[in-house]
């Protein structure tokens, strides 16, 4: 063989192997999280490490075995790619408890079909030179598309996404402003109205002030000189692997703009270097309305911490911080404590003990400026909201499964970690009560979510922007990326509907034209309002799908409509139709589609299809406009 044809015999499937990795990481993260790896919060680099780290490991593996005289056949790939990545998981799974690194069971195993695909390729050895570059751009094609479409992105703030969508009761449209105060540094940080903008705190505490130049543009960030309250690089000087270091974060915020200068209180964790420890901080900041601080030397006063201090040992989880603030009418400040991860299994239990300043709700006395605990029992509180009639509403983290929404009364004590309707992770029950149905003597939620959403903040829906939601609360989650509007009666929930907005939402805020805020931890802005564009052909379609697409329901109520456009009437084998439909004959063209949406009884007398029909010719028009494509 030439020696040009050896070296690229050597070299060609090691940049397959380089790229593969890269692949097995872009595929994973496009297809489990919608994003590109660079986007994600730094709690994934663990993972993407440890794909790309397990594909070139495997790549080794079956680079050696042709000199064994071993046939990398599929199983063997197969099993040694399962071993492989099985073993990354355990250990960041181990890893968990030191490090801010994920160990998502979704996002490993998408890696691991990725790479058992691309190492198979890898081992045709002895076709490699001709399959792998065709192959590798074949894939670099496929890949290419969200890739551009995450980098425009991420790199052009202007660049806005707006989709519309059907709900229960009208039609949303959805405008995303990408990366409006750049990357998302780390999840967190809050998001309140100020004045007919909003005020925006990252979670690494830098401010933001949002404004719309004019009714019909999109948001402008001017980023504030207002300094985070926490000292985050004295902090990560005390770490010896900062890389690897906790989370440092603004979880929550309110402004009293009641008084002169504005009042900026902010929730955030901090280390306290002597004793290497963490606690809970409220923090406030007297401003002016350029958002500039009236004492810049030390613009910072502490008006709470929490205690014990606690060090970042067995048990402690920097995820259950709790931390969200909220101002009554009479000024007074609400404060929500998460329980660390001292829960009572193997460790204290933080949320019961009344000497302990976790898993609680706090309130501080507008008078006497006192803070006293208001609720306990408490497991991770990301929610808190004051309603017009007073009420004070939490929401909070359950385990798995089990989120809840709450029903605020002072004294009262909502269970946790004794009671949940969630259970132990990996089991079928909560070890502190194996045979609890409910919540016992302990208060009982409003409304509990099963499975998990990772719940987040909610507001009151009021004004005149969506009327049929007056009075609704509008919850948000992270895990789920949605909304979920939840309608009440007599302090409880008679319903929820979901809304996915597709981001993980951390805090969302009602602005002055009655549009919903929200901000999400992917560092995106996104604005929902009612529809002006009226309804797409695929929301139009959204009404008959719930019958008509039994796989999404898991029932048979009436025939899908795939290739309904052309197709004989009431012909389907497996689907009984009434007898009206079957004596009706011929194919179903737009002109008898309009017919039958506008009235299905009059267009077949009989028919099982009992609803009064679509009135509106423009729905019509585009549930024909959907059908002619599915």
């Amino acid at each position: 063989m030439p020696e040009g044809s050896a070296d690229r015999a050597i070299l060609v499937p090691w940049l397959w192997d380089v790229l593969a990795a890269g692949i097995v990481v872009g595929g994973a993260t496009l297809l489990q999280r919608g994003e590109a790896p660079w986007v994600l919060p730094p709690r994934y680099y663990g993972e993407l490490w440890a794909m790309a780290a397990s594909h070139l490991a495997i790549a080794v593996y079956l680079a050696r075995l042709p000199r064994r005289g071993v046939r990398a056949a599929f199983p063997r790939i197969l099993v040694s790619a399962a071993a492989v990545f099985l073993s990354a998981y355990l250990a960041l799974v181990a890893l968990r408890s030191i490090g801010n690194t994920g160990a998502s069971r979704g996002l490993i195993a998408t890696g691991f079909g990725i790479s058992v695909l691309l190492a198979t390729v890898r081992a045709v050895e002895h076709r490699r030179g001709r399959i792998l570059v065709p192959l590798a751009t074949l894939l670099g094609l496929a890949l290419g598309v969200p890739v551009v479409r995450t980098v425009k992105r991420t790199g052009d703030a202007t660049a806005e996404v707006v989709k519309v969508i059907s709900t229960g009761l009208l039609t949303l449209e959805v405008r995303t402003q990408p990366g409006l105060t750049g990357p998302a540094l780390g999840d967190g940080g809050a998001i309140v109205r100020l004045g007919s903008g909003y005020l925006v705190v990252t979670g690494r505490g830098t401010l933001f002030r949002m404004r719309h130049a004019s009714s019909e543009s999109p948001l402008l960030a001017e980023r504030l000189s207002l300094p985070p309250p926490m000292d985050r690089s004295g902090y990560l000087a005390d770490q010896p692997d900062s890389a690897a270091a906790l989370r440092l974060r603004v979880t929550g915020m309110a402004i009293d703009t009641t008084v002169t200068p504005i009042r900026i209180y902010l929730a955030h964790e901090v280390w306290r270097h002597t004793e290497k420890c963490f606690a809970l901080r409220v923090s406030s900041a007297a401003v002016t309305a350029a958002g500039v601080s009236t004492m810049p030397d030390r613009p910072w006063t502490t008006e709470f911490e929490s205690q014990p201090c606690l060090p970042p040992t067995k048990g402690f989880d920097d995820i259950e911080t709790g931390g969200r603030i909220a101002l009554t009418a009479d000024h007074a400040l609400l404060l929500t404590t998460g329980d660390f991860g001292y829960d009572g299994v193997e460790v204290p239990d933080f949320p019961q003990d009344s000497a302990s300043d976790y898993g609680k709700v706090f309130r501080r006395d507008p008078v006497t400026r006192r803070w006293q605990q208001f609720t306990r029992g408490h497991r991770n509180p990301q929610g808190l909201l004051v309603d017009r009639q007073g009420r004070i509403w939490e929401t909070e983290h359950g385990p798995q499964g089990g989120d809840e929404l709450n029903l605020l009364v002072a004294g009262r004590n909502y269970g946790w970690p004794l009671v949940t309707y969630g259970t132990q992770y990996g089991a079928h029950y909560w070890p502190p009560n194996p045979e609890g149905r409910d919540h016992g003597t302990f208060a009982e939620p409003a409304y509990a979510f099963m499975p998990s959403i990772g719940i987040s903040n909610l507001i009151e829906i009021s004004g005149t922007a969506f009327p049929e939601w007056e009075g609704d609360l509008m919850l948000s989650s992270l895990k789920d990326r949605s909304l979920w509007r939840t309608r009440l009666r007599d302090g409880h929930a008679i319903y929820v509907e979901q809304i996915f907005i597709g981001r993980r939402i951390r805090d969302l805020v009602q602005g002055a034209n009655g549009e919903i805020e929200i901000w999400t931890d992917e560092g995106d802005m996104v604005t929902v309002m009612r529809s002006r564009q009226g309804s797409t052909p695929e929301s139009a379609f959204e009404q008959c799908r719930g019958c008509h697409e039994a796989a999404r329901i898991g029932t048979a109520l009436a025939p899908t409509l795939k290739g309904a456009f052309g197709r004989e009437v009431a012909s389907l084998t497996d689907y009984s139709y009434s007898n009206a439909l079957r004596h009706v004959g011929g194919r179903w063209s737009p002109e008898r589609l309009d017919s039958f949406l506008r009235d299905p009884m009059g267009f077949a007398p009989g028919t099982r299809m009992s609803f009064g029909g679509v009135k509106d010719s423009d729905e019509r028009r585009k549930v024909i406009e959907y059908l002619r494509k599915f």
